[in-house]
């Protein structure tokens, strides 16, 4: 990275153009990127945000998607800027920097580190194993909302997160024809844990978190 990179032009978006962003599309349609250090991220972050501090971008790069819609942000948005500037000159096809930071940012964050099982799908080995754990993720999430509409007070929040479990329910039916079609026959009773030589040891869910640690997380908040 160049000093220059700090006065390229690059595209700005304020934090309210972000937040109507956020609200209007899934998580994994885009990239939130924060180049803050660890301690910032963990004192406060925009939920789903990925950590990659401003020094280690360059090396990084290979874990992010170029061909996605990439939010960079920081404190206050000199740093994200620069990182714009270097996505961009990577090859990036759409980027924009969040104009203030997370200084400016009125919405919600999170905080703490996150702490997901990165090594999950390392208990597969076979292509039935690999639905057999995801049915398990889907699992987590729908618990995960389950626990959320008792925990919210709003009707329609509940609502919402009923629906949510329903969904959950029919990804996991989703996943269950996919099985089928790698096996070559039908579900077995005892199905996913009778497919899988070794479970993991905590209900998670997707994104790898602990469902018991996601709720506690989500009790403290609004």
């Amino acid at each position: 990275m160049a000093i220059l990179d700090f006065f390229k032009p690059v595209s700005t978006w304020t934090v309210d153009k972000v937040g109507e962003y956020l609200d209007r599309h899934h998580p994994e349609d885009f990239t939130l990127l924060d180049v803050r250090q660890p301690k910032e991220y963990e004192e406060a972050h925009l939920p789903g945000a990925v950590l990659m501090p401003m020094a280690e971008l360059e090396k990084r790069l290979g874990e992010l998607k170029a061909n996605k819609p990439t939010i960079v942000y920081c404190a206050s948005g000199v740093r994200s800027r620069a990182a714009a500037s270097v996505l961009g000159n990577a090859g990036f096809t759409e980027v924009y920097n969040m104009g203030g930071g997370i200084h400016a940012w009125q919405g919600l964050v999170a905080t703490g580190t996150p702490e997901p099982d990165l090594d999950y799908f390392s208990l597969a080995e076979t292509a039935e194993e690999h639905v057999a754990l995801a049915w398990l993720l889907e699992e987590g999430a729908r618990a995960f909302y389950e626990g959320i509409s008792d925990m919210v007070q709003d009707r329609e929040a509940a609502s919402l997160f009923r629906e949510l479990t329903e969904a959950e329910e029919h990804h996991k039916s989703t996943l269950e024809a996919l099985y089928e079609g790698f096996a070559g026959c039908r579900i077995p009773a005892d199905f996913p844990r009778g497919v899988l030589k070794t479970e993991p040891q905590k209900q998670l869910m997707e994104g790898g978190l602990p469902v018991e640690q996601a709720l506690q997380w989500a009790s403290k908040r609004p």
